[in-house]
């Protein structure tokens, strides 16, 4: 018998069907090198004390879109196979006309994909990619709160800090998808407009998990956000999501850390509630050129 999380009320069997099919995703995903991440593990956002600040009062992070990344392959439109034959493309204009724009009816869509050709439709295609990579939201995180170069690139020359949450698979109306960054040295590109469901949802995973590896020092875990539908109507490139105060589990100052900024965060901490159990401070490991964490009391 399975149980529901949200009490002993035994699970429908179109739940159980959903788990078993959600899971045999994960499996199939995993063999094909895209790894889910642990969401009862802790993973890092590393950041400059001013907007750790902001981000302890707000309880928010802000998930951006992929054009805004450092990346200049960041769910690049050729990381994905996009043609397909003529009857895949008419299902699949049909299913991203509906989820781009609501609005428009079937016998509408029916009449806007009759006027074009095969290799117009080509075209289409790859600009409806660009336009789902346009909507997509993430926030970057890592598995690690030890890396140098992060603290270097990320947390304002070891002037900042770096938070440690657990995150979340759904706030409010936003579901998340937590995946473990695929680095690699060449990409075969999956189909995005496959017929089959395991294919599609799969490529555009593998769209938004995969990088060069020379980005591997980062050790990135990603919470993506790929249901669109809600931000057909926004404009920003980025969104605000409010995390519980449960989310946020660890912090640590970097080397050069001001006393100033420690100070007025431990001020947030306390004065919003939050209970963080394990502080730490960043050191250089002296005859190394390592950092090392040294645990941090609050004064």
């Amino acid at each position: 018998m399975y149980f529901s999380d949200k009490g002993n009320k035994p699970l429908t069997q179109e739940e159980i069907n959903e788990l078993a099919k959600e899971s045999e995703f994960v499996k199939r995903s995993k063999e094909l090198g895209i790894v889910t991440h642990d969401t009862q593990k802790i993973v890092y956002k590393y950041t400059s004390a001013q907007t750790a600040k902001l981000i302890l009062e707000r309880s928010s992070f802000r998930f951006a879109s992929p054009v805004t990344f450092n990346d200049p392959f960041e769910m690049h439109v050729d990381l994905l196979d996009t043609t397909g034959r003529y009857k895949d493309y008419r299902e699949q204009f049909h299913f991203f006309c509906a989820s781009l724009y609501p609005s428009m009816s079937k016998k509408e869509r029916e009449a806007e994909f009759k006027r074009f050709g095969h290799n117009e439709l080509k075209t289409v295609f790859r600009d409806a990619a660009d336009q789902i990579r346009q909507k997509v939201r993430m926030l970057c995180l890592s598995s690690s709160h030890l890396v140098t170069l992060m603290w270097s690139h990320y947390a304002d020359k070891h002037r900042g800090v770096c938070l440690g949450i657990i995150t979340p698979t759904i706030v409010d109306e936003y579901k998340f998808f937590s995946l473990n960054v695929n680095y690699t040295t060449k990409t075969t590109p999956p189909k995005l407009f496959s017929r089959d469901e395991f294919e599609r949802a799969y490529a555009t995973l593998y769209w938004a998990a995969t990088k060069s590896k020379v980005w591997d020092y980062e050790k990135e875990v990603r919470s993506v956000i790929l249901d669109t539908s809600y931000l057909n109507d926004r404009k920003s490139e980025y969104l605000d999501v409010t995390y519980n105060h449960a989310c946020f589990k660890e912090i640590y100052y970097g080397v050069g850390t001001s006393p100033s900024d420690i100070e007025e965060l431990e001020s947030i901490i306390t004065r919003s509630g939050y209970d963080i159990k394990n502080r730490g401070k960043m050191e250089l490991k002296l005859g190394t050129l390592d950092i090392i964490e040294k645990r941090y009391t609050p004064q």
